[in-house]
């Protein structure tokens, strides 16, 4: 009866190691999947790895894989720092990547459709002139394909299309 005891522990304590194990195969996946079709510049590929917001916002144009090598997201292998639970639907995991072990955070989010974990977006810690600051990748790139759009417009388009995209 005792040793029956210990096993049940055991067996509880066991399943717990695989769940929490299987969480970060989940979350390491699914940056992995956005990572390589970001290097192997797949548009397509990088949309299904992404939410809907992030995608609307962040790559809407062609051009936003050249945009988003502006804003020098580290490569390299990574390593699952830490994971918080925000809702059933939404985490924010720390991740150490490359030889340089930058650390990003990243939101990720389950699509209601699919039911897969996607990227939601990403958060860059950047230092300049003693200044530290944490930058949402999709406010950036959201930034720079609104100038773009900008620029096409004035360059382009007449008075309708500059009003429209400021």
């Amino acid at each position: 009866r005792h040793c029956g005891f210990h096993a049940g522990w055991l067996a509880l304590w066991l399943s717990w190691l695989s769940l929490s194990g299987c969480a970060n195969v989940v979350e390491t996946r699914t940056i992995e999947l956005f990572s390589k079709a970001l290097q192997s510049g797949d548009l397509e590929k990088l949309k299904n790895a992404t939410s809907t917001s992030f995608e609307e916002r962040a790559l809407r144009k062609d051009e936003a894989l050249d945009d988003l090598k502006l804003l020098r997201l580290p490569t390299g292998d990574l390593e699952i720092d830490k994971v918080e639970e925000v809702s059933p639907t939404v985490k924010r995991v720390s991740v150490v990547v490359g030889e340089s072990k930058q650390k990003l955070k990243y939101q990720l989010k389950l699509d209601p459709q699919t039911k897969k974990w996607v990227v939601d977006d990403i958060y860059l810690k950047q230092k300049k002139d003693g200044v530290t600051a944490t930058k949402s990748v999709t406010e950036q790139m959201d930034l720079l394909l609104s100038v773009r759009e900008f620029l096409e417009a004035w360059k382009e388009g007449d008075r309708d299309d500059v009003l429209r995209t400021v």
